[in-house]
């Protein structure tokens, strides 16, 4: 008869892997109001909490460096999973100082009808979420954002998601990319 027990993290293995978790927490809890978003439950049968860890586990892979030296892998982090396919080569880019243009493919299997656009932002640099909705009927690959102006030159970062409401599906967040000054 064979017993296996298992395991518990010890000492300084423990303390890493504890501040690895309360790293990506604390991130994870500055973008709430997009991941509420993208982790929405159709079903209305889990809680805010459940969403949150289901939310913790799809961005376990986010973090880089070693502690106490940790950074943000923004193209790794998950916003929305969904199981439609999501949007093909997006990519930002400055219009000017005042107007971001998101502009991605669409898959060529993607539902028909009313969809919801999701564009979420975060500011690294003042640690500000923001969530920009376009409501459309028709397939569109291209998106204007009035941005505030005292937010050009900082660290933005963007990622898109779609979700048609009518029958309650979504596609993955893709990142698109962080935004850069335009040049002179």
């Amino acid at each position: 008869m064979r017993t296996t027990t298992k395991r518990k993290m010890t000492g300084d293995a423990y303390r890493h892997h504890r501040k690895k978790w309360m790293y990506i927490k604390r991130f994870l809890r500055r973008i709430e109001q997009m991941i509420m978003v993208g982790f929405e439950d159709f079903s209305g049968k889990l809680s805010e909490t459940q969403r949150f860890n289901q939310t913790m586990k799809a961005n376990r892979e986010i973090l880089g460096g070693v502690s106490p030296k940790f950074y943000i892998l923004y193209r790794n982090v998950f916003v929305s999973i969904g199981a439609l396919p999501a949007p093909l080569n997006p990519y930002v880019r400055y219009i000017s100082p005042r107007i971001v243009e998101l502009k991605w493919d669409n898959a060529d299997t993607e539902p028909t009808g009313k969809k919801m656009i999701y564009a979420f932002k975060y500011n690294a640099t003042r640690k500000l979420p923001s969530l920009y909705l376009i409501e459309t009927d028709e397939p569109i690959e291209l998106a204007d954002i009035k941005f505030p102006e005292e937010e050009y030159g900082d660290e933005v970062h963007f990622w898109l998601t779609f979700v048609w409401p009518d029958n309650k599906k979504r596609t993955d967040s893709v990142y698109v990319g962080q935004i850069l000054p335009l040049s002179n």
